[in-house]
């Protein structure tokens, strides 16, 4: 059939469980895989449809095998946001800590990546390991401050996420780094370095230079290190000021205990802070 895909493909991408249950007591191959490497699990969990998730199991599927990029199906339930699905297939004996091929994340990093609270919240409860780490080094907690995701940070500070975690160790060159972590590093010369790409950050400094100012609040409130150095020496309010993040740097004065610097000349004059470079 077209791609590769058997009928059994098809019934699970459609839903149709009956079909689904009439094609396994025919003997389908419950795990064949398609040209893009899918299963139908994996097009089940992609779909949300937990009857025909179950049914897969049930029927000598395997709730961890490897799909594209070698990522289990929990991987797809995860990306959407589909928390029956994932529950479904844990049920039926899926890995929740599961690394993808290249080692890069687990099923808690793409829900921290995505921001879904109840995901990243259910998983906890499972017993998976709040700091796992990434190929960069890269915490679920990195994550979610990165790109913003206030409610799931606060949730992972409460889950006991190690607020000092930081990313990649001296040996990453500086270009594979800007490659794994985003489009839109570009690191021509050391003046103009993005902090994004520097190995030894902590979720402070990625909420700083992202100016996720309410995820540097909640870190703040709980106690995050603002003395904490990247391996070129920079604190996080540096990396604020560098990004031009003067609410942020404020914020920080303020946590620090410094009086406010708002009559200083530049972003923020940075002499009185008290933990000063």
């Amino acid at each position: 059939m077209k791609n590769g895909a058997t009928p059994l493909h098809l019934a699970s991408q459609s839903g149709h469980l009956a079909v689904v249950r009439c094609l396994l007591t025919a003997r389908a191959e419950p795990n064949a895989e398609a040209e893009d490497g899918r299963r139908p699990l994996h097009i089940a969990c992609q779909k949300n449809h937990v009857e025909v998730i179950r049914a897969l199991c049930n029927g000598d599927a395997d709730p961890n095998a490897p799909g594209p990029h070698a990522m289990s199906p929990a991987f797809p339930a995860c990306q959407r946001g589909y928390l029956d699905a994932l529950k479904a297939l844990c049920e039926a004996g899926a890995n929740a800590e599961a690394m993808d091929k290249s080692g890069t994340r687990t099923p808690l990093h793409v829900a921290a990546y995505c921001g879904d609270l109840l995901i990243v919240r259910w998983l906890a409860e499972e017993g998976v390991l709040i700091d796992s780490r990434d190929r960069q080094r890269y915490t679920p907690l990195h994550l979610a401050a990165r790109f913003g995701y206030e409610v799931v940070a606060r949730e992972l500070f409460e889950l006991r996420a190690d607020l000092e975690a930081t990313s990649s160790s001296l040996e990453s060159t500086t270009r594979k780094l800007a490659a794994a972590v985003g489009r839109y590093i570009w690191l021509p010369s050391l003046t103009k370095r993005n902090v994004l790409a520097y190995p030894g950050l902590s979720p402070l400094h990625l909420a700083a230079a992202r100016g996720n100012l309410e995820v540097v609040k909640v870190l703040c409130d709980f106690g995050a290190n603002l003395a904490r150095r990247d391996i070129f020496g920079a604190m996080p309010v540096s990396t604020a000021v560098r990004y031009g993040r003067d609410a942020i740097v404020q914020c920080m004065l303020d946590a620090a205990g410094c009086e406010d610097c708002e009559s200083t000349p530049g972003h923020v004059e940075l002499a009185p802070f008290s933990l000063q470079e």
